[in-house]
């Protein structure tokens, strides 16, 4: 009954009790970029993912204790930029949106091995984001 916030530019994982809308906050590790962390959050069996944005790593929340771990993103040439914006899953993977990546990232179900796949088409002027929280899965 527990929902959770990513922390954009917030200190914490907001989480909500969906039954008494009360609310609690998670913290994060003070070693993490302060800006723009991560954009979009879902859900992997018992592990919350988030997509980074500026930070150079993919945030997890154990469902079950809260307990969050970093783990460091496999393409940190995207230091500065909003990389991805936006995570859905499919199947065993989770697939992360392209902000200003040019590559969509993927995180596989079991391993948690991550890759990078897929060169997008640029429609925008260079430096400009082109999708923004925008993955969604219809089966």
């Amino acid at each position: 009954n527990k929902l959770y916030c990513a922390p954009y530019n917030a200190d914490s994982v907001l989480v909500i009790d969906g039954e008494t809308e009360r609310t609690s906050y998670i913290s994060i590790p003070t070693n993490v970029d302060r800006r723009m962390k991560w954009m979009g959050i879902t859900r992997l069996n018992d592990m919350l993912i988030c997509a980074p944005s500026l930070s150079t790593f993919i945030l997890m929340i154990d469902g079950k204790t809260d307990e969050i771990i970093l783990r460091p993103c496999i393409d940190k040439g995207g230091v500065g930029i909003k990389k991805w914006s936006g995570i859905a899953q499919y199947g065993t993977k989770l697939f992360c949106s392209p902000a200003l990546h040019p590559r969509i990232l993927v995180l596989e179900d079991q391993t948690l091995q991550l890759s990078l796949n897929g060169m997008r088409k640029s429609t925008t002027q260079e430096g400009q984001i082109e999708y923004v929280r925008s993955i969604f899965l219809i089966d």
